[in-house]
């Protein structure tokens, strides 16, 4: 378990439109609990997650504030790269446990918020 690690997930409707998004992540997460991530699944979030990566740190300001990250929680810039082995070496079965184990719906925290231009 890593005290730095963070989930989170937006979207952006309409206003009226709102409950309904809320409806469908929880649904959504539901049916990853119970069925789980494909191994397609698996396989593109860790590509997208790895270019992500790769691609904040060709930024300065990022890499910098990365370093200072690092150093706060005692560790230094090669546990990067250790991250990204492990983080490549991942299956969808090792996935899913993971979720399965540490994440429940109840302790999810849905905000919304509506743009005060948006209600008239």
């Amino acid at each position: 378990q890593d005290h730095l690690a963070a989930w989170g997930l937006s979207a952006i409707a309409a206003p009226e439109n709102m409950p309904k998004v809320v409806a469908t992540i929880q649904e959504e997460i539901q049916h990853i609990l119970s069925k789980g991530f494909s191994v397609e699944e698996v396989g593109k979030a860790k590509d997208v997650w790895q270019q992500g990566r790769l691609l904040r740190r060709s930024n300065n300001d990022v890499l910098v504030a990365n370093l200072i990250i690092l150093s706060t929680a005692g560790r230094q810039l090669p546990s990067l790269a250790e991250l990204d082995r492990a983080v490549a070496s991942l299956t969808a079965e090792e996935v899913n446990a993971a979720f399965r184990k540490y994440f429940r719906l109840e302790n999810l925290s849905l905000v919304t918020a509506v743009s005060p231009q948006a209600v008239k």
